[in-house]
């Protein structure tokens, strides 16, 4: 459901592609008038399976997903999709409750709408989620820490761990890659909420999950962690040395 909003303007962005996925066709096309508007070039798709074929076929830079519970599993097309690249997804979830927000984020979603909401509204939470993920990728762009215990990929969210290969989320491969960037340094859960996720407030247990599921990949014992250690009443420091 959309309220209604007067058109948004266009403020200085990069324009892109973007790909939006609505159950309602007028609902749909109400969204690509005002992204069009703000300059960007817009396909539309009334099915989670016609937008994986769009995605498979012209990558979008962001995919706005409306899920559509009688068909696919999201969890299953929010996977597909990152299976094309790295490309920024907002969900916009029937269901508005906190959990439900933390589960997307924690599937993988850049973030979270619930409805109803303004074309306005969602059109600058495209702009902010583009500018995020443009930002991240001019600052992660080449890896100094190449030919350290671990090394992280962002183009294909694969990371090299004490000589080993493994497949990460766009998610964890950016977590991972920020703590790699800043070594022997006490980051505490808000801050890497908000350099990694882009969120200046919200629930640190999206942090909590996601620094669990790196350890699981990563630490030769995820029980005993020595690359990603908890320091008590602070958060988290990523030794470089701790796999040696």
């Amino acid at each position: 459901m959309i309220s209604n909003a007067a058109p948004s303007k266009p403020l200085g962005h990069t324009s892109g592609h973007v790909l939006v996925t609505a159950q309602v066709r007028w609902v749909g096309e109400t969204v690509a008038r005002h992204l069009r508007e703000d300059g960007y070039h817009v396909s539309l798709a009334l099915s989670q399976q016609e937008a994986l074929a769009v995605a498979g076929s012209s990558r979008p830079d962001l995919v706005i997903l409306h899920p559509d519970l009688a068909a696919l599993a999201a969890e299953d097309v929010v996977q597909q999709l990152r299976d094309h690249g790295n490309v920024p997804l907002i969900m916009v979830s029937p269901i508005a409750q906190e959990r439900d927000r933390i589960h997307w984020l924690n599937v993988g979603a850049d973030d979270v709408l619930p409805p109803p909401f303004s074309p306005v509204e969602l059109v600058a939470r495209v702009r902010s989620v583009l500018r995020r993920t443009k930002t991240r990728t001019q600052s992660f762009g080449e890896d100094p820490a190449a030919e350290a215990a671990v090394s992280v990929d962002l183009s294909d969210h694969t990371a090299q761990v004490l000589g080993r290969s493994m497949k990460l989320t766009a998610l964890e491969a950016r977590l991972l890659h920020f703590f790699v960037h800043h070594p022997d340094e006490a980051l505490t859960r808000q801050r890497l909420l908000e350099e990694v996720w882009g969120f200046t407030f919200g629930d640190t247990t999206t942090v909590t999950v996601h620094v669990r599921r790196v350890r699981e990949k990563i630490e030769p014992d995820p029980t005993i962690p020595c690359l990603i250690k908890t320091v008590w009443g602070v958060g988290y420091l990523y030794d470089p040395a701790g796999g040696g």
